[in-house]
């Protein structure tokens, strides 16, 4: 048996991509690639406040976190070194683009 409670909820009918840690400033931070809300960051530190479980949120509820790419055009995330993430991209004419960002610009 697995036991579990939900600390965010990132949208109904959405799913996680990639989930990735970086530091920025000495601070951990993690970032979630999701299927409908694109990258969000949020502190670990958050996680360990949420005090109760949000099985049935009726709206935004839980964690706080910062959207950084909004959409869904996020296919892949991966750190790239410890100063950059890497992230695969469909472009609108449903090609990809592959970039890489700064941890010190997220």
């Amino acid at each position: 048996n697995i036991r579990a409670k939900t600390l965010a909820e990132i949208g109904p009918g959405s799913h996680p991509i990639d989930i990735r840690t970086y530091k920025k400033g000495g601070e951990e931070y993690i970032l979630i690639a999701n299927s409908k809300r694109g990258l969000i960051k949020i502190k670990p530190k958050d996680l360990e406040s949420q005090k109760k479980s949000i099985a049935r949120p009726t709206s935004r509820a839980g964690v706080t976190y910062e959207t950084l790419i909004p959409g869904g055009s996020i296919r892949q995330l991966d750190n790239l070194n410890s100063n950059y993430i890497a992230i695969l991209m469909m472009n609108e004419d449903k090609g990809f683009d592959l970039t890489s960002i700064p941890v010190d610009k997220l």
